[in-house]
């Protein structure tokens, strides 16, 4: 490894705190290629492992604010459970999963307990954003720069071949950016027609359009996490199933769940769709029944 490309490695390795970014560093530097290409690559592999390390630093204090909120909605549920208070227990189970989904597109809590806590999940993320975002950016740029400056290392080397090659990744890291950045402009944007799909995308979540959803396609049965199905069931107009004779009844609670009943009103599951609306789990099962049950939209 020539000098130039130590002194990188060394002025990288400065600005990381992370154990395991420090790790890999050391690793790279101390490893001794076979070939100069080899090396050469090397260097431009460390710059990436460096920065995405950096660029997950970067995003630590909305992972943080992810995790408190999350401990807060568990805590909640232990309470609801332990008060019995089954329609707070359900309605957390809910505002876990879109947690885990992400909230952006989820409606609000309908509980005003809930609803508050979002609040507060959401003005506190409006805060931290701004800062993480300037720091991904300066990551980025600081990244952008090294690779440039390591495709003129290689050219005034004599390594052209390997300039290129350098220069093909840092193209094909700008040319994702550049797409991801137009599709969160476009998901902001006031175009008539990006309006139009994003509210055909809104609809489906709403409680006819999950019934739509639901009439229209056939679906699996699953146990536990079982791939394989055990039957096949149609949701009917009118609330009927057609399956399965112990299962009786179906009726859309929201946009977002489904109560399926088993030979008697007191014995059902409340299932919860994902947010690709291709499966939907059991989060919560009256009487005796096993809530280990889903749902697949079966593929036409």
């Amino acid at each position: 490894m020539n000098a130039s490309n130590t002194a990188r490695f060394a002025r990288f390795a400065g600005l990381f705190r992370r154990p395991a970014a420090a790790f890999a560093v050391s690793l790279l530097m101390c490893s001794q290629p076979k070939a100069a290409e080899s090396a050469d690559s090397g260097v431009a592999s460390a710059i990436e492992v460096m920065m995405e390390a950096q660029m997950e630093e970067a995003q630590r204090p909305l992972r943080d604010l992810d995790t408190k909120y999350r401990e807060a909605l568990e805590k909640k549920r232990v309470a609801a459970q332990n008060a019995g208070n089954l329609e707070i227990l359900v309605a957390v189970a809910s505002e876990l999963e879109s947690l885990a989904e992400g909230l952006d597109s989820a409606p609000p809590p309908k509980h005003p307990d809930l609803a508050k806590m979002r609040q507060i999940y959401i003005d506190q993320k409006a805060k931290i954003t701004p800062q993480v975002e300037r720091t991904a950016l300066a990551v980025e740029r600081s990244y952008i720069k090294e690779m440039n400056q390591l495709v003129v290392d290689l050219t005034k080397s004599g390594k052209a071949a390997e300039a290129l090659k350098v220069r093909e990744r840092l193209e094909e890291y700008v040319r994702e950016r550049d797409a991801a950045r137009k599709e969160a402009a476009e998901a902001k944007s006031t175009d008539p027609a990006v309006v139009a799909n994003r509210k055909d995308k809104e609809t489906a979540k709403t409680k006819k359009g999950l019934e739509k959803l639901l009439t229209e396609n056939s679906w699996s049965w699953h146990l536990d996490d079982n791939e394989n199905p055990a039957f096949t069931i149609r949701f009917l107009e009118g609330g009927k199933i057609s399956g399965p004779s112990w299962l009786t009844a179906w009726e859309v609670l929201d946009g977002e769940t489904v109560k399926i009943t088993q030979m008697t009103t007191e014995r059902y599951w409340t299932m919860r769709f994902s947010k690709d609306r291709e499966t939907a789990k059991a989060v919560i099962a009256e009487s005796t029944i096993r809530d280990n049950k889903s749902i697949k939209k079966v593929k036409k």
